[in-house]
């Protein structure tokens, strides 16, 4: 049997995306590992990838750290591998389970931006989020940090 999962209070709009999110970074993806363990006795489990991120930027919130350890779902369909070099992400996040690790706060909580325009690649159909509620919504990954600094504001 296979079973679909959707979240179940995803954000409407970038302005909700932006109020949930503690810390939203502007940054890079520099390589992915399996996701760490709940337990400090259990080696990384199944079903958790880790994004390791440099970080350009922050729009909101505070980071100690240049390097940002970012935990997602392993089956998400992100990779260095399959990104080109400093492809621009913007990351809105909060804390995760695991200390020193973060998470993003929903689905489309990661945008990229990609060849075609902005995109939330964990999941594709909320790409639309970024112009939802926006009178000139952002066509560029510049114009979508505006956007984001002029909402957390």
């Amino acid at each position: 049997m296979r079973v679909s999962a959707s979240e179940v209070n995803p954000p409407q709009t970038l302005a909700d995306l932006v109020e949930r999110a503690h810390v939203i970074v502007e940054g890079t993806i520099t390589s992915v590992e399996h996701g760490p363990s709940t337990k400090a006795s259990e080696g990384p489990i199944q079903g958790t990838a880790v994004l390791n991120v440099h970080r350009n930027g922050i729009v909101k919130g505070f980071l100690t750290s240049d390097d940002v350890k970012i935990v997602v779902a392993a089956s998400s369909p992100i990779s260095p591998a399959v990104k080109p070099p400093n492809t621009q992400m913007m990351f809105f996040l909060e804390s995760a389970t695991q200390t020193g690790y973060l998470t993003c706060v929903a689905m489309a909580g990661l945008i990229e931006d990609g060849p075609g325009g902005l995109v939330t690649p964990l999941d594709p159909t909320q790409s639309t989020i970024v112009s939802v509620g926006i009178s000139s919504p952002p066509e560029s990954f510049d114009q979508l940090v505006d956007a984001v600094e002029t909402l957390v504001k």
